[in-house]
């Protein structure tokens, strides 16, 4: 419902076409490259695990604040 509402908008179509235009010299950016990665290492939660393995040497009943 949202996305029917939002695209009857004025200006839907050109704010839509500017999201997937492809900008080629931007691929030779580095900080575009180190941000994807940044992105990506982020969604797939890597740091997760080390979380785990420190909350399992805690107390079972350990209050998450001081």
């Amino acid at each position: 419902m949202f996305l029917f509402f939002t695209l009857q908008k004025q200006g839907a179509r050109e704010g839509i076409l500017t999201m997937l235009s492809i900008h080629k010299e931007s691929f030779y950016n580095p900080n575009l490259w180190h941000s994807a990665a940044a992105d990506v290492l982020t969604s797939l939660g890597i740091a997760t695990g080390a979380i785990f393995v420190f909350a399992s040497f805690n107390p079972l009943r350990t209050p998450l604040k001081g």
